[in-house]
């Protein structure tokens, strides 16, 4: 799915001519004022905040893609219509309407946390409380999922009117090893169990792997830095202790905890 709307922004950016097309197709498509955004967005794979950009400002011009596409579809030359027939097909499947609505939705969770992971000056105590803000959050989405999932699916059903795709099951067989194959008795059940949760599992998967047990440690040793002592919540029990038990070879652990509250209350 990224690599469609990736695909999709460099067809269109990559030409005046179809950007003269995107233009047209904005004005027919306009019911009001015209988008925030007048272009689709290329993105970096290893940069999650361009996918979130990215994402939104497709979804947001949908409507006016499909109608410049199909309009270049007729009016072009051979290889420019190919291609627009080819990201037409590939972009109205509901399928990638869901992957589509589904990465916008849940991105936006992540977004402001690697907004704020790049700040200068930022301290690990600090970023690790916003880790787990992110993952309590997500946390809570897995917990409800039928009930978060439902927007996503209204969301793409939206798009899906605007191309004429309907929410369908795609066949299924007795075993299956290129696309997912999970039985449910309705098109929602099925996206929600084959494209909504394994995402949403991904990227609690690897918030935990990026922000394991060792960056926990090293944000509670960030404690004991001056500027962010006197700034941060004290150390509870448990993180004098397991910073006694990490650094056993300080000059005197056994005054540790003497040696921290004086140093607090300085």
């Amino acid at each position: 799915m990224f690599g469609m709307v990736q695909r999709a922004a460099v067809y269109f950016g990559e030409s005046a001519k179809r950007m003269a097309y995107m233009d047209a197709a904005l004005t027919a498509t306009s019911t009001g004022d015209r988008p925030a955004h007048l272009r689709l967005k290329k993105h970096c794979q290893t940069r999650l905040i361009e996918q979130a950009d990215a994402l939104r400002v497709f979804q947001e011009l949908y409507g006016a893609v499909l109608e410049a596409l199909g309009t270049m579809a007729t009016d072009c030359d051979s290889n420019t219509s190919s291609a627009a027939l080819q990201l037409t097909t590939l972009t109205t499947g509901f399928p990638f309407l869901i992957a589509l609505t589904t990465a916008a939705t849940l991105l936006e969770y992540t977004k402001p946390l690697s907004v704020i992971l790049q700040r200068s000056g930022l301290d690990m105590c600090t970023a690790m409380g916003e880790v787990r803000a992110v993952q309590h959050v997500l946390a809570d989405i897995r917990q409800n999922v039928d009930e978060r999932f439902a927007a996503a699916y209204r969301s793409a059903a939206e798009l899906g009117s605007k191309s004429g795709t309907e929410p369908t099951i795609p066949r299924l067989c007795g075993r299956q090893t290129q696309r997912t194959n999970i039985p449910a008795a309705d098109p929602e059940t099925y996206y929600r169990l084959g494209i909504y949760i394994p995402f949403l599992d991904h990227l609690m998967e690897g918030l935990s792997d990026r922000f394991g047990a060792a960056q926990q440690e090293m944000a509670v040793a960030c404690k004991l830095v001056p500027s962010v002592m006197t700034t941060s919540p004290r150390m509870t029990a448990d993180e004098q202790l397991q910073i006694v038990a990490k650094y056993p070879d300080m000059p005197s652990p056994h005054s540790f905890v003497s040696e921290y509250d004086r140093w607090v209350y300085k």
